[in-house]
């Protein structure tokens, strides 16, 4: 029996539909998302242009923001250029490669190249127009400072941003030069440090890291601490002197810290410990150590000794080549925390984190230089006659670092262009030493060692979009007026910055992608500060998100005994190009 033409039709168009589907369901399920085939070409044309410039397609970048290149089926074409070391290389994901894809079914429908490192684009057949998403590189932020004038880290300014529509393909050459930038790099010093924790077996010899500059006589290490050396019966106060040989400090501007604890012996009450900076490495003619020195009993001060000690070797500010410069009748104890800074002609005593006494060398007669960054700590004890021996407080532990104090600026992001000239945006200007008061002006920072003359956070590089602006927050200074607290990041498209640091996490948070369009991420969250006295590291800013978003600058330490935060690197650029068929 003949079929007719209405049934077949009829049962073609069911055919067809149930096939269709079943396509349609391969397709995308790389990306969770649903597609009418019968409205193939119209939609995809919407499709494209939404997930450039409309939330609408929130949910095929969302389904995409972190998918893997490699989930994708064999033979389907990227279109995606590589990523150097982005903070989400693989952001463009299946929802780009699915459109591109149906260009072998349709032959009209946009193609999406996604360029994440600088390459070429050819025009591909056909072409009649394209759109372009450019984001240039966030800056870097800037390292936090130091001192009570609110010197935290500027963050980084966002990479410029803009987006051109219906670029005529008469307008471009064949093939087109895809420039993308690197993100700027934080602020950060060179810092060394080196800690001695005598956790070894007692002994008359402390180590090879240390060298003894009281001439034969040593210190020794009694249950896990170092105090002064073994004596005899009527000997007089004598001291011990060592200096550390186990690396050297970076910079002049550095900080001895010691953790004083009971001796072994009797306590003595009149007898120094102490720690000294400047030493040298080989004494000579000029040399002169700074020690701050203190008993348990009448006070301590800063003494300097000129040329090597001489025996006795003790500290009292009295012997051959000392004097006292500052003093404070505030007792040591044998459970303080005692450290001496040093910033450049600058000394400074403390107590447990307190200020105790001070001293600027305005001569400059204390040598600085690679030569003359030693390190060392003194003990002393005395045995009168028919008694026992008694020693000044020990030491648990020793350290000497270098402090950042310097707020070193971000690096600037670098551009990113299309064809030349004819389409680009500015990378992001790194941040700079300082911060933002409450009410949202910039400052500049102060101290010779720190930017004087500039704003604190840096400028967004140019773009079309200037209204979205995802710099790195400013990190915290802690002092009042000078944002105490840190900054948050700046927005990205469709995503919040970085949070700043807090004070039970340091450490700002990093800017995230874009969510639902190309576009820049958000910038990274502010460093928290690091409160007077305090001996760890302020807060690292948080990296930018990417593309485009500035990294965060680092929070301040405030009383110089810490370690200033490190500033965050911006984001990487990026370039997106939409080829138009009809």
């Amino acid at each position: 029996m003949a079929l007719s033409g209405q049934f077949v039709d009829a049962f073609g168009e069911g055919l067809f539909d149930l096939v269709g589907a079943k396509i349609c369901d391969i397709i995308t399920g790389a990306t969770g998302g649903w597609i009418n085939l019968s409205s193939w070409s119209a939609q995809l044309r919407s499709d494209a242009t939404n997930a450039i410039n409309n939330a609408a397609a929130a949910q095929l970048r969302a389904d995409a923001a972190h998918a893997s290149v490699s989930t994708v089926s064999a033979g389907v074409s990227a279109n995606v250029t590589g990523s150097t070391g982005s903070t989400d290389p693989n952001a463009v994901g299946p929802a780009v490669q699915l459109l591109n894809a149906t260009i072998q079914a349709v032959g009209s429908a946009p193609q999406i190249d996604v360029f994440n490192q600088s390459g070429t684009w050819k025009a591909p057949a056909g072409l009649k127009t394209i759109d372009l998403v450019l984001v240039a590189a966030g800056g870097g932020g800037a390292q936090g400072g130091w001192g009570a004038t609110g010197a935290a880290g500027g963050g980084g300014g966002a990479g410029g941003y803009s987006v051109f529509s219906g670029i005529p393909a008469s307008s471009l050459p064949s093939s087109c030069a895809v420039a993308v930038g690197i993100g700027g790099s934080g602020g950060a010093n060179a810092l060394a440090s080196f800690r001695d924790d005598f956790n070894r077996a007692d002994s008359t010899n402390i180590g090879s890291n240390w060298r003894i500059d009281s001439g034969t006589v040593s210190p020794q290490i009694i249950n896990n601490a170092v105090e002064c050396g073994p004596m005899s019966s009527g000997n007089g106060e004598n001291g011990r002197w060592a200096t550390w040989n186990g690396g050297s400090l970076l910079t002049d501007n550095y900080i001895v810290q010691a953790q004083l604890v009971a001796p072994s012996n009797a306590e003595a009450t009149d007898n120094f410990t102490g720690v000294y900076v400047a030493a040298p490495n080989s004494y000579g003619a000029g040399t002169k150590l700074v020690c701050f020195v203190g008993n348990v009993s009448t006070g301590c001060g800063i003494i300097t000794q000129t040329n090597a000690p001489t025996s006795p070797y003790i500290a009292n500010g009295a012997q051959t080549g000392q004097t006292v410069v500052a003093n404070s009748n505030v007792p040591f104890t044998n459970s303080a925390l005692i450290a001496l800074s040093r910033v450049g002609n600058v000394f400074t005593g403390y107590i447990n984190g307190s200020p105790i006494v001070t001293w600027t060398d305005t001569g400059n007669t204390v040598l600085s230089g690679s030569g003359n960054r030693g390190w060392g700590f003194i003990t002393e004890g005395n045995w009168p006659i028919w008694q026992r021996q008694y020693d000044s407080p020990a030491i648990d532990w020793v350290q000497g670092r270098d402090l950042g104090v310097q707020s070193q600026p971000g690096t600037s992001g670098d551009g990113a262009s299309f064809n030349g000239a004819a389409y680009q945006v500015t990378g992001g200007a790194g941040g700079v030493g300082g911060g933002t008061d409450s009410g949202g002006t910039t400052r500049p920072a102060s101290g010779s060692w720190l930017n004087t003359d500039t704003a604190w956070n840096g400028a967004q590089g140019s773009g079309n979009q200037s209204a979205v602006n995802p710099a790195g927050g400013c990190g915290a200074a802690g002092v009042a007026g000078r944002t105490p607290n840190g900054q948050a990041g700046g927005n990205g498209i469709n995503t919040p910055g970085g949070a700043a640091g807090t004070a039970g996490s340091l450490n700002g948070k990093p800017g995230t992608a874009p969510s639902g369009a190309y576009g820049p991420g958000s910038g990274g969250g502010g460093g928290y500060y690091l409160p007077t006295g305090s001996t760890g590291q302020a807060g690292a800013g948080g990296v930018g998100g990417f593309p485009g978003g500035g990294g965060g600058g680092g929070g301040a330490t405030v009383d110089g005994q810490g370690s200033n935060g490190t500033g965050a690197a911006g984001a990487d650029a990026q370039v997106v190009v939409t080829s138009h068929f009809t």
